[in-house]
């Protein structure tokens, strides 16, 4: 992992209209780091990803992505920088097929797409028989596999996903973390939120813990992790 911060957000304060869900938030991802954010539902963990991918505006704070100011910038010019944002429940476009979901997410590198989709599907095989039938009649953990790939399809220099194991059976959530733990491999960073602490070991190098818009823990996810007191009693305020 490098010093160097890829993804710098500082004191963010913000929500929906009047309701403020964020006070003061600041987190950091670096080069080559995965980043866990942790805590209850309703807390502010989602707002603070739709902050980051430009679907919310922060009322006050800053958001830089390698240094450049990114909180004042549309969603599609901060896609084009480099951030790929999977969102809790995946999004998949239902009626259409789950090759053209996959293309879906070229958009930006139409010239390579079917470089890209060949590369990646060696690492979503169960996509593979299902690519000519639409993505509704997939399965929980099939949509949550082609939202990935979808977004994996850009390039991105920094993944952010939003509840990667919400609503899945074990097997599939373990596959999940699988392809997650292949991409830092791989060098992507990563931004995760997650309710639950489970399978972030071996994978997030850092973690934050969020309770009420605010970070109330952080550090090294090795130290985190294992002090299970101390994630429980950040948990309850």
């Amino acid at each position: 992992m490098s010093d160097t911060a890829l993804l710098d957000v500082r004191e963010v304060e913000g929500g929906y209209g009047e309701y403020r869900v964020l006070d003061g938030l600041s987190i950091r991802v670096g080069e080559d780091e995965v980043v866990a954010v942790l805590g209850p539902n309703g807390h502010g963990k989602t707002t603070l990803l739709r902050m980051i991918s430009g679907l919310l505006r922060p009322a006050r704070g800053s958001i830089y992505f390698h240094g450049q100011p990114i909180h004042a910038r549309a969603p599609a010019e901060i896609a084009g920088l480099g951030i790929s944002h999977i969102p809790q429940g995946d999004l998949v476009f239902p009626q259409m097929l789950v090759r053209e979901n996959i293309l879906a997410g070229a958009y930006l590198r139409w010239s390579e797409r079917c470089e890209r989709m060949r590369r990646i599907l060696e690492d979503f095989p169960r996509l593979v028989p299902r690519l000519n039938v639409p993505a509704r009649v997939l399965s929980g953990g099939e949509r949550r596999m082609l939202a990935l790939a979808r977004g994996l399809m850009g390039g991105p220099q920094l993944l952010i996903v939003d509840e990667p194991s919400l609503g899945l059976a074990p097997s599939v959530r373990d596959s999940v973390y699988a392809l997650l733990r292949k991409c830092a491999g791989d060098g992507i960073s990563m931004l995760l939120v997650e309710e639950k602490a489970t399978h972030l070991e071996g994978l997030a190098d850092r973690v934050y813990v969020v309770e009420s818009g605010r970070v109330v823990l952080e550090g090294a996810a090795v130290e985190i992790l294992r002090d299970r007191s101390q994630l429980l009693r950040a948990y309850m305020g």
